[in-house]
């Protein structure tokens, strides 16, 4: 089952999974969020998302049942309300992801040639911030993005081939 598959029959009647459907409506609950199947489907498709999704590619997973207005509110609104993150890879096209509970930040590595994108496991950042604070000249970071761009694998290879 692909995962656009998984989201559209996450959207049936008692689809989610009872443990899913039990954290997402935590989360929700404890935002002081009204839970809907629509946004606990949200949270676990970002959950299970191996890269920020826009609202768009959200959309797509979710199938013909939502429209993307819907899609859009719920996840400004969750954004607002401190689950999500939003990133900002450039391209006018803001993508979401899960908020980290240890508070820290997720830092991405984009394809400049494909548009792809990779989670990075390094917390260096948060570990400058919180050793050096002086480095910060007297700012309270409250949020930031870390994007790195470059080349994936994969274009590198067919720019290799490319060339020959």
């Amino acid at each position: 089952m692909t995962t656009a598959d998984y989201g559209k029959d996450m959207l049936r009647k008692d689809a989610l999974p009872k443990e899913q459907l039990n954290w997402s409506s935590a989360l929700l609950d404890e935002a002081g969020i009204r839970v809907t199947r629509h946004r606990c489907t949200i949270l676990c498709l970002l959950s299970q998302a191996e890269h920020p999704l826009s609202v768009r590619e959200l959309c797509s997973r979710f199938g013909l049942d939502a429209h993307y207005v819907t899609v859009y509110r719920s996840v400004n609104q969750m954004n607002q309300a401190g689950l999500l993150h939003r990133v900002d890879f450039g391209g006018g096209i803001y993508r979401y992801e899960l908020r980290s509970h240890s508070g820290t930040h997720q830092h991405h590595l984009m394809c400049s040639d494909c548009g792809g994108t990779v989670r990075l496991q390094e917390r260096v950042v948060e570990q400058m911030l919180t050793r050096y604070p002086d480095r910060t000249r007297g700012f309270h970071v409250n949020d930031y993005t870390l994007v790195f761009y470059g080349v994936c694998p994969d274009c590198l290879k067919n720019r290799c081939h490319h060339v020959t």
